[in-house]
């Protein structure tokens, strides 16, 4: 294998990855319209039971879980945002 062989393997998970935030962008879209209580975007338990399951899957994964909570921070906030902007129109 190459350093270019490589780089187009990391081009490629990129991809994917930005593949799977616009499939949880539309999850997260379906959430926002089946929630009964518009006004409650944000559920700070359930964010907080996934970066504890993240975090155990990091470790696993070799990751340093403190990354991946920053990671999952800021998606979270990401997405909470397009729900809010989605509730607002």
């Amino acid at each position: 294998m190459t350093i270019n062989d490589a780089r187009r393997k990391i081009d490629e998970i990129d991809q994917d990855i930005i593949s799977l935030l616009g499939k949880r962008r539309r999850c997260v879209t379906e959430i926002g319209e089946l929630k009964a209580n518009k006004v409650k975007v944000r559920d700070i338990g359930r964010e907080q039971l996934i970066l504890k399951n993240l975090k155990q899957q990091a470790i696993k994964d070799g990751l340093d879980p403190e990354f991946i909570e920053k990671v999952y921070k800021e998606i979270f906030a990401y997405f909470i945002q397009c729900q809010n902007d989605m509730l607002e129109t």
